[in-house]
């Protein structure tokens, strides 16, 4: 795929011809299916997903308490 983009490269000039156009075309579908499956083939994370956690709720409470107070005086 590298030598392929190179060799795309080293020929392009201003305007692309029909035949170089293909080629980025063919290059670029080929970059989407690879991008595709290797997305495919990630495990997905799901972060901030906890619906309640103890530790965290007694400090966001402290966090709100502070505020308050602050916007208060």
């Amino acid at each position: 795929m590298k030598q392929k983009v190179s060799s795309l490269l080293a020929q392009a000039s201003y305007p692309l011809s029909p035949d170089l156009q293909q080629a980025y075309k063919d290059l670029d579908t080929l970059r989407c299916k690879i991008t595709t499956e290797a997305e495919r083939k990630c495990r997905k994370l799901w972060m901030g997903q906890v619906a309640f956690s103890p530790g965290l709720q007694e400090v966001n409470r402290c966090i709100l308490a502070y505020t308050l107070l602050k916007n208060d005086v």
